[in-house]
């Protein structure tokens, strides 16, 4: 089992597919959040925005493998009207406590990701130790390489920096803070009606 493991949600694959690739670069363990019920056309849609919007809790099957067993949880998710998906953010806030150190990256359409990565982020409790966002037009053409490398050295780095033991010890402060919003990149917020494309 490798110390690190990537999990995301995706509705339209590109999420999955960044996923996927980050995973064989890490040596990861690769997870995929599930729901009880489909997100199909129009009214998965719209049912997926106004989760976003709304910051409500998705209907999610339990992970099938045991989070706490990481020292490191990279989660992924598409950008939905502005904000994390729904089954990604409900996984976070379920999970916190089982999630010793993490990583957060998002795929979106055009922006939103600093609201997005700022949801996971506090619903984790936590500041990550990296974040990453890309976009569907750096996705279709993979021109996201090097973006990936310097996500990768960063999650690297502070994961041979950890202390051997302290990260597999639960029940107590493994290093974290507190989510200081000033540690993403100033953004202004994106408009309401911003599209659920993911």
């Amino acid at each position: 089992m490798s110390r690190i493991l990537v999990c995301y949600y995706s509705r339209t694959g590109y999420t999955e597919q960044v996923a996927g690739k980050l995973a064989r670069l890490l040596g990861a363990d690769l997870m995929c959040i599930r729901e009880r019920r489909p997100r199909t056309g129009i009214g998965g849609y719209l049912r997926s925005a106004w989760e976003a919007l709304q910051g409500r809790d998705a209907d999610i099957l339990p992970p099938d493998t045991c989070l706490k067993d990481y020292e490191l949880v990279v989660l992924g998710t598409p950008v939905w009207a502005g904000h994390a998906a729904s089954p990604v953010r409900t996984l976070a806030r379920q999970q916190r406590d089982q999630i010793r150190h993490a990583g957060i990256f998002c795929t979106l359409g055009g922006s939103g990701q600093v609201a997005a990565l700022a949801d996971l982020a506090q619903d984790l409790h936590q500041t990550p130790w990296s974040t990453l966002a890309l976009t569907d037009g750096e996705i279709e053409v993979e021109g996201y390489e090097e973006k990936l490398t310097s996500f990768v050295a960063a999650l690297r780095s502070r994961l041979n920096a950890e202390p051997a033991g302290r990260a597999g010890i639960l029940g107590v402060d493994h290093g974290r803070t507190q989510f200081d919003p000033a540690c993403l990149a100033p953004q202004a917020q994106p408009p309401a009606a911003e599209r659920c494309r993911r």
